[in-house]
């Protein structure tokens, strides 16, 4: 079954989310021999690296992430980066103007500061060129 975005409240409640989980995360170690799939520059936190509506349980109030088994070093930006395209609904054929209020909405509710924002959308293009690549390559080696 195909599911539509999510309407606004929700995605600034799964930005407060994404948010919690970095924050929480500042800290703890980051190996730097941990391979992770696609890797951030100077990553300085342990990340999901999968953060989409895919691995999202909504449960009434409740909210949780699963299939940490990606999880890993990174960086905010570029763990958010994914999440911002997922939460947003920034895919191909969607409104721009539709997406775009769904991802303030995500930022607003990670409470991103200014930098983390003007970052972000060469951020998003970046992470969606690694995950292509990515997916790209497993398809050749099969």
């Amino acid at each position: 079954m195909e599911r539509g975005p999510l309407d606004t409240l929700l995605v600034r409640r799964i930005g407060a989310l994404v948010r919690e989980i970095h924050d929480r995360s500042v800290g703890l170690a980051v190996p730097d021999d941990w391979p992770v799939l696609l890797p951030a520059t100077q990553p300085d936190l342990l990340c999901h690296n999968d953060l989409a509506a895919w691995n999202l349980i909504i449960d009434g109030d409740r909210l949780a992430f699963i299939d940490w088994d990606g999880a890993g070093p990174s960086t905010r930006l570029w763990d958010l980066a994914y999440a911002a395209t997922s939460f947003g609904h920034v895919f191909p054929g969607e409104n721009p103007s539709d997406a775009l209020v769904r991802l303030v909405a995500f930022l607003e509710g990670y409470d991103a500061a200014a930098d983390l924002r003007r970052a972000l959308p060469v951020t998003m293009v970046r992470r969606a060129q690694a995950m292509h690549d990515l997916l790209r390559d497993s398809h050749a080696v099969r």
